[in-house]
């Protein structure tokens, strides 16, 4: 079957409903604006702000935004959706429930009063306003409701092959079945949105979904398969650090490009005026914003630098991971596992287990004090010693019949038990 040909606008749209929002801000740089009918400038102005948000860009969105959302009433009903759906989604990013949740019902109210064509067209907007409405509801705590609503939206976003928006309803709706302890429900859509992310190159899509699998897995006590994602996490959360300083070198890229093309615009400004008759004063302005503008071609060897500057970030970042990973493998070839912080108390003259198991917090307590405190914090970001590791060291205690557990208080990390003399 021969590949769809696109036109400019449209390839954009393409790598945005594939998560490739990179490549869509890279699309955009290169159309002339100024030959766009007056709706295509707005698809493509949209199609920005849109990318911005999800490379991590929100306060860039937020200034295209600002302007489209004050001069709404000014537009067709048709851009008025658009600009609800990307107004909401930049709202979700920036944690602004409320504000998502005034932009989502007004797209709503919208949405219903229009035609079935227009409802048609807008039917993509649709399906990522329908994941926002199901997030809000989660947030509110109607998890049963949210999941009603992210089994619409996946249909949607199958139906018209929208890849990242279906992933992320699969996550969301994933974290819904958690929270309601449907395991097995969770580890489908779960699953399912980790390989839709992985199959789109969404790594921060894998990391989420990787890290609430590591709680379904809790849920169903299967260990071999948590700690293959948790492993998973730590790996993903070290590329997702690297693209976020990615990000930002594009964004100072961005903000640079666009001062380069006023630049240019108040140049062309000054010799259009010069060639009409001379003035001295002119023309020093318009040898200044030469070099400006030269200045501009610069930001090659800026950014090669930032990439060295990545490249050596790696390197620090393999170093860094044998170490944690010896210490990892001692802490594995011990009989009882419990986390730094975490007690257990009991009667210290009823049970010679947990004096040993004491014992064995003070030497990982030790081994790490002997790592430099740069270490630590990459332990205390990429361990993320849970709740899960000091259940497992009571379950081991239970099994040899050493106590039983009779209250866990998981506000403050103990266990009250009864010891078996």
């Amino acid at each position: 079957m021969a590949e769809p040909v696109y036109d400019d606008i449209s390839r954009i749209y393409h790598h945005l409903s594939y998560g490739e929002f990179a490549e869509a801000q890279k699309l955009i740089q290169t159309i002339s604006r100024d030959s766009l009918s007056a709706e295509d400038q707005i698809r493509v102005i949209l199609a920005e702000a849109l990318s911005l948000t999800y490379m991590g860009m929100e306060t860039a969105a937020e200034e295209i935004m600002v302007t489209m959302v004050n001069s709404i009433s000014s537009f067709p009903k048709s851009n008025q959706l658009h600009i609800l759906h990307v107004s909401a989604q930049l709202a979700m990013k920036t944690n602004s429930v409320k504000l998502a949740r005034i932009y989502t019902e007004k797209f709503m109210d919208i949405y219903q009063s229009v035609s079935a064509l227009i409802q048609d067209k807008a039917n993509a907007f649709y399906g990522d306003i329908l994941n926002i409405d199901g997030q809000l509801l989660a947030f509110e705590g109607d998890h049963g409701k949210a999941m009603m609503i992210f089994e619409e939206a996946m249909m949607l976003h199958k139906k018209l092959d929208i890849p990242f928006s279906r992933a992320r309803s699969m996550y969301f709706a994933g974290k819904s079945a958690n929270v309601q302890r449907m395991a097995t429900r969770s580890e489908t859509l779960l699953v399912d949105a980790y390989n839709l992310f992985k199959d789109i190159g969404y790594i921060e899509g894998q990391m989420n979904a990787a890290q609430e699998l590591v709680v379904t897995y809790d849920l169903q006590e299967d260990h071999t398969s948590r700690d293959f994602y948790y492993n998973l996490v730590r790996e993903l959360s070290q590329q997702v650090a690297l693209q976020i300083i990615e990000q930002q070198n594009q964004l100072e890229i961005y903000n640079l490009r666009s001062e380069n093309a006023t630049l240019r615009q108040q140049l062309q400004a000054l010799q259009s005026q010069i060639s009409q008759g001379g003035d001295p004063e002119l023309e020093k302005e318009v040898e200044y914003l030469r070099a400006k503008v030269a200045d501009f071609h610069d930001i090659k060897s800026v950014y090669n630098s930032l990439k060295d500057q990545i490249s050596q970030m790696e390197e620090t970042i393999a170093q860094q991971n044998v170490t944690i990973e010896q210490l990892h493998a001692q802490l594995d070839a011990q009989t009882v596992e419990i986390p730094v912080q975490k007690t257990v108390r009991v009667d210290p003259d009823d049970l010679e287990e947990l004096r040993a198991s004491d014992r064995l917090i003070d030497t990982i307590y030790n081994r790490l004090r002997e790592i430099s405190s740069a270490k630590i914090r990459i332990l205390a970001m990429q361990l993320q010693i849970s709740q899960h590791n000091c259940n497992r060291a009571i379950e081991k205690l239970e099994d040899i019949g050493a106590v039983s557990v009779d209250s866990w208080n998981f506000a403050s990390p103990t266990v009250s038990v009864t010891p078996h003399i």
